[in-house]
């Protein structure tokens, strides 16, 4: 198509009717700052990145450390108890309640699309997540 070229010049086969436009009538945003994306996924900010693959983990192995300490009644020293079967179990109760309940989505923290430190990184998270809820059980029963 040449530049100088009008819609008249082309020969155009239409078969409905052509309507007037009202040319005052403009339906084009004003300016560039009323346009807005939405459901557009955007990179996570630094500080998401760190309460994610940083803070979150240092919670939970926290939790599961101080989870399994106890003072012993000989002499009082601090004594570490793995947790029993029955916790682990629990635990694992637990996540698969996470799961099935919408609160941890299972493809939101592993997927083709992202790389394999990434999927690594959120299956580090999900374990210590893991532990944390044993060692919570472990806590809690006498």
């Amino acid at each position: 198509m040449n530049p100088k070229e009008t819609h008249e010049d082309r020969a155009i086969d239409v078969d409905g009717e052509l309507i007037a436009v009202d040319e005052r009538e403009d339906l084009a945003p004003i300016n560039a700052a009323d346009v807005s994306v939405i459901d557009q996924e955007q990179e996570p900010g630094n500080q998401k990145v760190y309460l994610r693959y940083l803070a979150l983990p240092f919670v939970f192995i926290t939790v599961a450390l101080l989870g399994g300490l106890r003072l012993s009644a000989a002499d009082s020293s601090l004594i570490f108890l793995k947790p029993a079967l029955l916790c682990l179990i629990f635990s694992a109760i637990m996540l698969a309640l996470f799961f099935r309940s919408g609160l941890v989505r299972l493809d939101g923290w592993f997927s083709e699309r992202f790389s394999m430190l990434k999927n690594f990184a959120n299956g580090a998270v999900l374990v210590t997540l893991f532990a944390a809820t044993a060692q919570l059980f472990n806590s809690l029963l006498p």
